[in-house]
């Protein structure tokens, strides 16, 4: 199980990783050009990181003694937190990613990153404590 990676995505580099007793963290680590959401900055409202067609931030719904609803895209959209713009690749280390954000021509599943996306996502597995990889057909960054 893995338990940081990194993710490229069309505008920014992200260090994605789980902290013991403590949400999950996603902060911006790289940024090409402008944006309203500096290098530093971590990602707000949520206590799990979904992984999309981009990263996202969420609140599991229920924890009652019935309920537990970790699958984003069965969670109320009123939970979801933060997000990235699309993720172009998945890494785990950052020499990789940042090899990957200097490239040309980056497009949201980039082809040429697919191998490593894969091998982030397979390492991430299916009960992570805080990381989901989202299957909905709309929103998943891969299919199947």
């Amino acid at each position: 199980m893995i338990h940081e990676f990194f993710a490229v995505t069309m505008t920014s580099v992200y260090h994605v990783k789980e902290s013991r007793g403590t949400s999950p963290s996603v902060v911006k680590v790289a940024l090409k050009g402008k944006s309203s959401f500096p290098v530093g900055r971590r990602l707000r409202g949520g206590y799990m990181v979904a992984i999309c067609k981009w990263l996202m931030v969420y609140v599991p719904e229920g924890g009652g003694i019935f309920s537990f609803e970790r699958k984003v895209e069965s969670v109320n959209t009123r939970w979801w937190g933060e997000q990235t713009s699309n993720i172009v690749g998945l890494f785990k280390d950052l020499e990789m990613a940042k090899r990957c954000f200097g490239s040309r021509k980056l497009k949201p599943c980039d082809p040429r990153w697919l191998a490593s996306t894969r091998q982030v996502i397979d390492a991430i597995g299916k009960k992570h404590p805080a990381f989901e990889v989202c299957d909905y057909p709309d929103l998943r960054l891969l299919d199947s």
